[in-house]
């Protein structure tokens, strides 16, 4: 059963965050200096002049008025920015993705280009700064230039104010920020500001095996276009031999968020009052979303139990899980991250899947979704060279550091223009499509608030309640609603 985050753990969490809202009072602001500046103008003068003109033979002085184009130089006292010479010195840049692979490899590449554009700078790349390593150095009053995080990170930071809002420099520098996908310029934002440049966003989608599809009698260029199609054509690809299930039609559990969330979000739940201090999940649409998970559960797959079973039984010698399962056509349709998509070019590259958006549930049934996460990089409250750090995030943001989020791995770029790069677009299987549904991302994966981490230990457990038959759903809801409840108002009460 998924471990449940108490809230004493929460609030030491949180207690580290209101630390670290100390260093919000000393938070750079975006220095602006006075300079007197020489510039050449062009003056458009009118004079009355007096002239001699002969009228019938006699001399008279007449006045008219004359147009002169003029230029001169003047001195202007102007603001500016602050100089150049910022490009020096060292910059500390901290992750937790190692230095092998993934985002670490990329970060690796950032750096590496980074410096040789500015060969005075020096980069400390900290590649092991798990989330105690830099809780304690924010709180403690010595935080990195930069820092690596998730969206729960961003937003209870964000508003214990332990990072440096970026609005002023884009603002200041008039910094584009429609290059973006929407959604990830979204989950870099919190109560209107941005704390955060993207650096590679992610989307939960629908996949299809065309293969299975095709075996069970199923066109497989077709997409379900409600829940009912998802539990049918579930039912008709689940497969056993010999009394044990060797394929999975759709199992509604396998996602990479809390499926709780998901799922209601996709049967139109509001999680949270508009205010953000409510929860408010305790719903019959909730209800009915967690019903239709059980009966997929249930019927399609034998029960939570034999879910479980089959993940030890049909593990691969890569892992467990849907993973690497998918790729070997163990599972004819599952909700998951764009990153599915990796394991198969690794186990078979010509597997022929489709791709696309989630439909909407009973309650919500004209939409579909596009599920949206993602990493970001930050600048936190107390950063000792926060200019640098600037200066290195619309790297991170501009073609050629976004270009390098993708260079050596498998992700995408929150820069549009280069996650449609037509090379890397040919060198992923899927890619074209996949870029395509972030075009039309229209929904997080993850409710917006500054509990996530105990909503998302909430849910876990709800969900394994539900699907365990401990609690009747209407039970379960109210219970969860209740302890989220009781995570806001302790959040609230101190912020």
């Amino acid at each position: 059963m998924t471990k449940r985050m108490t809230r004493r753990e929460l609030l030491r969490y949180v207690g580290l965050a209101a630390s670290a809202g100390m260093l919000a009072a000393c938070a750079p602001k975006v220095v602006e200096v006075e300079k007197i500046v020489e510039k050449e103008v062009t003056k458009v003068i009118k004079e009355v002049v007096k002239e001699t003109v002969i009228v019938a033979g006699t001399p008279q002085v007449v006045e008219k008025e004359v147009t002169k184009v003029v230029k001169e130089v003047v001195k202007e006292t102007v603001i500016v920015e602050k100089g150049r010479d910022i490009f020096e010195g060292e910059l500390s840049l901290w992750h937790d993705w190692g230095n092998t692979g993934g985002g670490g490899l990329a970060m690796l590449d950032q750096v590496e280009a980074f410096m040789k554009l500015h060969p005075k700078v020096k980069m400390i790349n900290v590649f092991d700064a798990i989330r105690d390593k830099f809780m304690a150095a924010i709180a403690g009053g010595n935080p990195p230039d930069l820092l690596k995080m998730n969206v729960y990170e961003l937003i209870i930071l964000g508003q214990r104010g332990a990072l440096t809002a970026l609005d002023p420099f884009i603002d200041r520098d008039n910094w584009d920020m429609t290059q973006y996908f929407d959604f990830a310029v979204d989950q870099c934002s919190w109560r209107g500001k941005v704390y955060a440049m993207t650096h590679h966003p992610d989307v939960r989608v629908l996949y299809r095996d065309k293969l299975v599809f095709s075996e069970a009698g199923l066109d497989p260029e077709k997409e379900p276009q409600s829940w009912d199609d998802i539990y049918e054509w579930g039912m008709k690809m689940s497969k056993q031999e010999g009394g044990r299930y060797v394929r999975f039609g759709f199992v509604p559990n396998w996602t990479s968020n809390p499926w709780a969330t998901q799922y209601m979000l996709a049967n139109g739940v509001q999680l949270l009052s508009e205010d953000g201090r409510k929860a408010t999940i305790a719903t019959e649409a909730a209800e009915e979303a967690m019903s239709f998970v059980v009966k997929c559960v249930d019927d399609i797959c034998g029960g939570r139990d034999n879910v479980e079973e089959f993940k030890e039984v049909h593990a691969t010698p890569e892992g467990t899980g849907p993973y690497w399962m998918f790729p070997r056509h163990r599972i004819g349709m599952i909700q998951y991250g764009n990153w599915l998509m990796y394991p198969v070019g690794v186990i078979d590259p010509e597997m022929e899947v489709g791709i696309g958006t989630c439909p909407g549930g009973y309650s919500n049934p004209n939409q579909r979704f596009v599920f949206g996460g993602g990493t970001m990089v930050t600048i936190p409250s107390g950063s000792k060279h926060w200019e640098l750090a600037w200066e290195w995030l619309k790297f991170l943001g501009g073609p050629e550091g976004a270009a390098l989020v993708q260079a050596r791995t498998a992700d995408i770029s929150g820069r549009k223009q280069t996650a449609r790069d037509p090379e890397v677009l040919k060198k992923y299987v899927g890619r074209g499509r996949m870029v395509e549904l972030f075009e039309e991302a229209n929904a997080l994966s993850y409710v917006k608030s500054p509990i996530i981490l105990q909503w998302d230990a909430e849910m876990n457990h709800m969900g394994d309640r539900i699907l365990l038959k401990e609690v009747p759903i209407e039970q379960a809801l109210a219970e969860a609603q209740n302890e989220m409840q009781k995570a806001l108002d302790e959040f609230w009460a101190t912020a």
